[in-house]
């Protein structure tokens, strides 16, 4: 390679992402959450949807190993909670609302949108895993914007006129 790992993620860092926060509750009944920009579209039928994680983060196996998990799509307003999922070792659910849905994975209130998922399938991507999950039910919240990230850093939409 003629690039090193850094060159590389800035580069990647020149495609705007939404933000997400993958949550799930472990064998041992503990909730879990990560932040991730790399949620995305899989199939329409069956409904899939995919995020990739580190293998090096402290959850890392208990997301993969999880039967249901939520994607919550943070919007602008939430920077906070993004900043919160992404920081290891801390009591990231600290002052979060959330409620168990009927699968016991956590949802995060207020979200942009979220993904209640059920575990499909999970693939080696090196130093990640693609982590593939069955819709199951979702919910919307159409009338604000998404928080954005972009060069390393959040960002927002322009506001528009209707």
């Amino acid at each position: 390679m003629s690039f090193t790992p850094r060159e590389f993620r800035n580069a990647l860092g020149l495609f705007p992402t939404g933000v997400a926060v993958v949550t799930a509750v472990n064998a041992e009944g503990l909730k879990v959450g990560i932040t991730v920009n790399s949620f995305t579209s899989v199939s329409l039928d069956p409904p899939l949807v995919s995020v990739n994680l580190s293998k090096h983060i402290a959850s890392y196996n208990d997301l993969v190993n999880a039967g249901h998990f939520t994607i919550n799509v943070l919007k602008k307003s939430q920077r906070q909670l993004s900043t919160q999922f992404a920081q290891a070792y801390s009591n990231k659910w600290e002052n979060v609302a959330f409620y168990l849905n009927e699968y016991q994975a956590p949802v995060l209130e207020c979200a942009l949108a979220t993904f209640e998922c059920r575990h499909y399938s999970k693939f080696d991507a090196g130093d990640h895993a693609i982590l593939v999950g069955q819709v199951l039910n979702f919910d919307v919240e159409n009338e604000e914007m998404p928080l954005l990230f972009y060069k390393g850093g959040y960002h927002e939409l322009p506001a528009t006129n209707p």
